[in-house]
């Protein structure tokens, strides 16, 4: 794992991958399919950034399930752990 695995460094993980988005815009209640910017390619950018900031690979079946921001969190934080 490259970074270090919290809550408030995933946020701003997570928030880096739009371009659009002021920062602290996003929480871990924040349905990210609500998002202006979320596509099926924002979806590939955000499940590669996994790989890259945190050493964890997320399937297309996992992120389909999570609804929230906290979803992919708790999903991220249970493989690196």
């Amino acid at each position: 794992m490259s970074t270090p695995l919290d809550a408030g460094t995933f946020l701003e993980k997570f928030e880096a991958q739009f371009e659009e988005l002021e920062p602290g815009t996003i929480s871990l209640e924040t349905e990210f399919r609500q998002l202006a910017e979320w596509t099926s390619m924002q979806s590939l950018v955000v499940i590669a950034s996994f790989d890259w900031e945190f050493g964890v690979m997320v399937t297309a079946d996992e992120l389909k399930q999570a609804v929230t921001v906290g979803d992919l969190f708790e999903t991220v934080k249970g493989k690196a752990g």
